[in-house]
């Protein structure tokens, strides 16, 4: 029997040569590699024993060489399937931060540094534009205020007294509450909108840090993901190359094994010739004694055995039954002379008397002696 890591093995051929009997026996395991396969064979014929053992063991050792190629192309699909899913796990990790990014626009935005410049330059514009309009609302007051002074500085006689001057003095005062107004309104915003543009700023710069160390953070544990990857596919690899060495250690293994079971097969082969020269000086000896016998007959006749008759009267049952009944009586009667003849204890007040010297007035229970 030859017990080999490795699928079944085709040997119809020597099936069909009717020269031996092939069972293959499948001992454990739950797949084809890892599997046990027992070949058992009957043989038939004592003189086709060495051809069919090397038969066998050829079969093996290619199939053998098989598995071991197998194994190995394997072992390449599947480092190259597990390269290929780590590529396709960043692609959808970049998919998905892409995605994320269109259903939140502001983040984008807001992590987008151009955006954020125009933002804030769109801000600091507003707040110079502001400023301006409260300089010149300032100068058309201090204009209007000039031309209050100019008119009420000028004596009652020296004033026109006309509608248009009176109008104009009006006008101007009118004016000049409305620009103070508009004053107080640009200052009121003013003092609003700086704080307001000044938080907006700082909240958009805080964001784009937040989501900037975000996604930093995603980008390093998906570069740890896939370095973890790298090493378990290239520790997936050293085992296999430790299995290839393993393999092949076996494989030498086998080969020496081979080797010894050519110098079995050799001393098989001079054991083999010297039984048949053997069998054949027996079957000479056994012709020659034969001769003889045939040669040299003894006739051997053996009288009736009636020297020593059988007594029939020691064989009956009843005279069996009787000796037993008779042989238990005597034993019984020996036993219980023996049983009286060896009770050492006190029996009766005489004993005791004749131990202690004492009156006894009485029976007393029976002790053992030395109580």
């Amino acid at each position: 029997s030859a017990q080999v890591e490795m699928g079944p093995v085709n040997l119809d051929v020597l099936k069909k040569q009717g020269k031996a009997t092939l069972n293959v026996i499948k001992v454990g395991g739950q797949d084809e590699q890892t599997s046990i396969i027992e070949y058992v064979v009957t043989l038939r014929n004592e003189e086709r024993a060495i051809a069919l053992c090397k038969a066998v063991s050829e079969v093996v050792i290619q199939r053998y060489k098989d598995i071991l190629a197998e194994s190995v192309v394997k072992s390449r699909g599947y480092l190259d399937t597990q390269v290929a899913l780590a590529k396709t796990e960043l692609d959808q990790t970049q998919k998905a931060l892409e995605e994320f990014y269109l259903a939140n626009p502001e983040f984008t935005r807001y992590l987008d540094r151009t955006t954020y410049s125009n933002e804030t330059v769109r801000s600091e514009s507003n707040i110079i534009d502001l400023q301006t309009q409260l300089a010149s609302t300032n100068t058309r007051i201090n204009a209007i205020e000039k031309d209050i002074k100019l008119y009420s500085t000028k004596p009652v006689d020296a004033m026109p007294v006309s509608i248009q001057s009176i109008v104009l003095v009006n006008d101007l005062r009118s004016k000049l509450i409305q620009m103070q107004l508009e004053k107080e309104q640009l200052l009121l915003r003013y003092s609003e909108e700086y704080p307001s543009v000044k938080k907006l700023t700082a909240d958009i710069e805080e964001n784009r840090k937040a989501l900037y160390s975000t996604y930093l953070t995603l980008l390093k544990e998906q570069l740890l993901k896939h370095k973890g990857e790298r090493d378990e596919t290239a520790a997936s690899l050293s085992s296999v190359n430790n299995l290839q060495g393993e393999t092949m250690l076996e494989y030498n293994e086998f080969s020496v094994k081979r080797l010894v079971y050519d110098g079995l097969d050799r001393d098989l082969t001079i054991a083999e010739n010297n039984y048949r020269l053997m069998r054949e000086k027996f079957v000479e000896a056994k012709i020659r004694e034969d001769e003889v016998r045939n040669r040299y007959t003894l006739a051997i006749i053996d009288a009736p055995n009636k020297a020593f008759p059988k007594d029939e009267f020691f064989h009956k049952p009843l005279f069996k039954i009787i000796f037993a009944f008779v042989g238990s009586l005597f034993f019984s009667m020996i036993l219980v002379f023996l049983m009286d003849y060896f009770d050492f204890r006190y029996k009766s007040t005489t004993d005791v008397s004749m131990v202690l010297d004492l009156p006894i007035l009485g029976e007393i229970p029976q002790y053992r002696a030395g109580k």
